[in-house]
């Protein structure tokens, strides 16, 4: 099967198909890079040390982001 032939299946998929469909390609990326797995880890080793935001700092930051337009 063609990638064109794919696409054009996709929409008569339904919408459990469609994230079925995302979560499985999402999860081909992710196990195919080892850079992905090495930056979830010291993601998490940061987290563990404290480096995180509390709910309200996130807003507070997510809030001044948008206002740059970032």
């Amino acid at each position: 099967m063609s990638l064109t032939e794919i696409k054009e299946q996709i929409p008569d998929l339904t919408a459990d198909e469609r994230l079925e469909l995302a979560a499985m390609l999402s999860d081909l990326e992710q196990d195919s890079e080892e850079s992905f797995r090495t930056q979830v880890a010291a993601r998490m080793k940061a987290m563990d040390q404290g480096r995180k935001l509390s709910q309200e700092e996130f807003e507070t930051r997510h809030g001044e982001l948008e206002a740059r337009g970032r």
